[in-house]
């Protein structure tokens, strides 16, 4: 439920790269010359926390990264698709939401079930790629 499908990383890390010309770090495989796969060096909590406070942007499924990166105040697009946005993050001002509703999974918070991981898939089908805007990143003046 809270997992960007693997066929729009890629897209979605070409947008950052487009847009900041850095390269981008993420946590599993993803098919592009400017992106680290850096889960294999984030072994624990802390490490992962490291990560997250060094960022210069996150952006994530509704997951811990995005509450993790509310705490360091780093600027960040969170994905929301069975949980209300609002319900997470409307105290976290350094966070743009953007919802992908799923009503027929409306307050599912996990879920293994094939059928429901192809509506969330289905879901960022209609992500509006290029038409969500990306923040300017922590400490830069893009």
């Amino acid at each position: 439920m809270r997992s960007i499908p693997q066929r729009v990383r890629a897209d979605l890390v070409e947008r950052l790269v487009q847009r900041y010309d850095l390269p981008v770090l993420g946590f599993g495989p993803v098919k592009h010359a400017r992106y680290i796969d850096v889960q294999p060096a984030s072994t624990d909590t802390a490490h992962f926390l490291a990560l997250i406070r060094g960022a210069r942007c996150v952006m994530s499924g509704d997951t811990a990264a995005v509450h993790a990166a509310a705490g360091f105040d780093v600027p960040t697009i969170a994905f929301f698709t069975t949980i209300e946005p609002a319900l997470r993050v409307r105290d976290y001002p350094a966070c743009h939401a953007i919802e992908l509703p799923v009503p027929q999974l409306r307050g599912i918070h996990a879920s293994s079930q094939a059928r429901d991981i192809v509506l969330v898939e289905r879901a960022y089908d209609g992500l509006p790629g290029g038409t969500f805007p990306l923040p300017e990143l922590a400490g830069s003046n893009l």
